[in-house]
C-alpha cells in the first residue's frame, strides 16, 4: 500500500520526501517497507548508496529460509537488477531510515 512519503528533515526549513510503500503481515507480525532512495524533488535518502533506487526494510522476525526465498523471488523480477542484503550498521546515514 502506498503510504505518506517518508520525510527527512535537513534543517528547520528544508526537508526531502521519499516514496514509501508498506505491507504488514498480520499472521507473521512482520512489516515490509519499500522506500525510494531518490527524493521526490532530488537528493538521496542514503547518499553513500546513490546507485540504489529502493530499499526494502523488514521489521520484525523473518527466518533465514523465508529471507532466502524473498531474495530469490526479487532476483527473478525482470526490472530488478540487483537484490542484496545491506548491513545497516555500516551505513553512515542509517538514521535516515528511522520512521
Amino acid at each position: 500500500m502506498k503510504n505518506e512519503d517518508h520525510e527527512l528533515w535537513l534543517s528547520s526549513n528544508h526537508s526531502l520526501f521519499f516514496s514509501k510503500y508498506s505491507y504488514i503481515s498480520s499472521i507473521e507480525e512482520t512489516e515490509f517497507y519499500l522506500i525510494g532512495n531518490k527524493g521526490v524533488e532530488g537528493g538521496f535518502l542514503i547518499p553513500e548508496a546513490k546507485a540504489t533506487d529502493y530499499f526494502l526494510l523488514i521489521r520484525g522476525f523473518i527466518d533465514e529460509e523465508d529471507f532466502t526465498s524473498l531474495m530469490n523471488a526479487l532476483a527473478q523480477i525482470e526490472e530488478v537488477l540487483v537484490a542484496a542484503e545491506i548491513d545497516v550498521e555500516r551505513l553512515k546515514s542509517k538514521e535516515n531510515l528511522v520512521f
